[in-house]
């Protein structure tokens, strides 16, 4: 589907181009895709939380993917590879 920014011929441009990539190429491309949104993501957290050190943030990015639960175990695990 399309974005709304896209024409359906420039999205089937896409697709095709995408479709030609040897594997490798197409797995580089998502991998950086998902790092693309984690620095996004971790940038608009940090900017609500500048005060946060890297661990938390690191829990706050669980918390907004994962739930807090989550959030509270990786922090717990921090907390035990600190001491």
């Amino acid at each position: 589907m399309p974005s709304r920014d896209t024409t359906a011929e420039a999205y089937e441009v896409q697709r095709a181009a995408i479709r030609a990539m040897p594997p490798a190429d197409r797995i580089r491309l998502v991998l950086d895709l998902c790092d693309d949104v984690r620095q996004i993501t971790l940038d608009g957290i940090r900017s609500r939380h500048p005060d946060a050190t890297e661990d938390e943030l690191v829990a706050l990015l669980v918390d907004h993917w994962h739930g807090p639960d989550s959030g509270d175990q990786v922090r717990r695990a921090l907390g035990r590879a600190r001491s």
